[in-house]
């Protein structure tokens, strides 16, 4: 039985060992949603794969669906997003996101406009210095913008405007300041009110 294979670009939420060599990673994927996938001898040195599942990162994933589930068979560096990588506050800024989209995304269903969303605020965080407090409102912003996307969150009046505006520049970062602590309410009773 020949097995069809699907190329998609995906951000790395998360990976767990699952025998000596093997890991299961999880996907926030463009074409199919948030999967989960086995990559066979990914700890060996001479894998071409142990380079390029690193967690955080944004790759082109090749992926082959059998009975046991999905399994990678290549990957690629997508975006480098070197700003991210090297800068430790950007990192893990980012990756808080990452973890959230893990938290709260179940399931394996195409979610096209949310990963456009994230990509977008993943390249104006690479090429923008933000300030500590910019910073944290973007983080705000993003997984304010990920809970409305996938249904947990109400839509407040003053924040309206942030929800349809899907635009990341430097403007619409430093005009959500003042919205922090509303916006930091809405995600945790979205969080609570999800049970997740």
């Amino acid at each position: 039985m020949a097995y069809a294979f699907y190329t998609t670009k995906a951000f790395v939420l998360s990976r767990r060992e699952v025998s000596e060599a093997n890991f299961l990673y999880d996907f926030f994927t463009e074409q199919f949603g948030r999967i989960s996938a086995r990559a066979q001898g990914v700890r060996k040195l001479a894998s071409k794969l142990r380079y390029n599942l690193q967690p955080f990162a944004r790759v082109e994933v090749t992926l082959v669906r059998g009975r046991e589930g999905w399994r990678i068979v290549g990957a690629w560096p997508d975006s480098h997003f070197a700003s991210i990588k090297e800068n430790s506050a950007k990192r893990h800024t980012f990756s808080e996101v990452l973890a959230m989209i893990d938290r709260l995304y179940t399931g394996e269903r195409p979610e096209a406009r949310l990963f456009e969303e994230v990509s977008a605020a993943a390249a104006f965080l690479d090429q923008n210095h933000l300030g500590s407090e910019s910073l944290e409102a973007y983080r705000l912003l993003l997984v304010f913008r990920l809970v409305d996307q996938l249904g947990y969150a109400a839509r407040p009046l003053p924040l309206e405007p942030f929800l349809e505006e899907n635009a990341w520049t430097r403007d619409v970062v430093e005009s959500f300041l003042p919205h922090r602590r509303i916006a930091a309410g809405i995600i945790e009773q979205a969080l609570q009110a999800s049970h997740l």
